[in-house]
């Protein structure tokens, strides 16, 4: 990312994790506002974090959310489109 946004002066800010892998729901606060948050499920840990259905409601209806899935992954987990119906209600 930071390869594709040096040239635009694009400022980019690492959302912080607890120890246990998943997001710190308050470095998602300080996202509010900006163009977009890129998140990963499952992060690159391996871990499904619930707080990932938690993430448009704090950043708002302006700041885009991008979610990444790891095609892999759904060999054991349902597909993005019915968990986003179920956990988000945006």
């Amino acid at each position: 990312m930071s390869n594709y946004c040096q040239g635009a002066e694009i400022n980019i800010k690492l959302l912080r994790h607890h120890p246990d892998g998943t997001l710190d729901l308050d470095s998602v606060a300080e996202a509010a506002g900006s163009c977009g948050v890129y998140v990963e499920q499952p992060n690159p840990l391996g871990i499904l974090d619930g707080g990932v259905s938690q993430i448009k409601s704090i950043i708002g209806e302006n700041t885009a959310l991008i979610v990444a899935v790891q095609p892999v992954s759904l060999g054991l987990v349902e597909a993005p489109g019915q968990f986003w119906s179920r956990y988000c209600r945006w």
